[in-house]
């Protein structure tokens, strides 16, 4: 019961997780204990946004 459960799930995920987010900088040089910012770019393939 719970493998069909779980294939129903996947399969309505569809593509929903192919939209790519990835890093604006992919290296930070800081100093111990100072406050980083880690800032990253969403690319939405779908016309609806649906993140939450």
């Amino acid at each position: 019961m719970f493998t069909v459960i779980f294939m129903c799930l996947w399969l309505s995920l569809g593509d929903s997780m192919a939209d790519p987010i990835e890093p604006l900088f992919t290296h930070k040089v800081v100093n111990e204990g100072d406050d980083v910012t880690l800032s990253c770019s969403y690319k939405n393939s779908r016309a609806v946004n649906n993140l939450q």
